[in-house]
C-alpha cells in the first residue's frame, strides 16, 4: 500500500475510533460495561471495543 493510502487508513481508524469511544460515553449501560472491562486484566483500548462488539454479557455479569 502507498504511503498516502495508508495515511488515509490511518486518519480513518482514527475517525471510527473516536465514534466509537463517543458512542460508549453517550450511553450508561455501554459506559458502564467499559467500566467494568477496564478493571480486568487485558490488552484493553481497541480490544475493549472488540470484546463489547462480540460479547455484549461482558460487563452485565454480577461478579460471584
Amino acid at each position: 500500500m502507498p504511503r498516502t493510502g495508508l495515511v488515509v487508513v490511518e486518519a480513518q481508524l482514527i475517525s471510527v475510533d473516536t465514534a466509537i469511544e463517543a458512542l460508549i460515553a453517550s450511553d450508561t449501560v455501554l459506559a458502564r460495561r467499559q467500566q467494568v472491562l477496564a478493571q480486568r486484566p487485558k490488552p484493553g483500548g481497541r480490544h475493549d471495543h472488540a470484546l463489547m462488539a462480540d460479547m455484549p454479557e461482558l460487563g452485565a455479569m454480577e461478579e460471584g
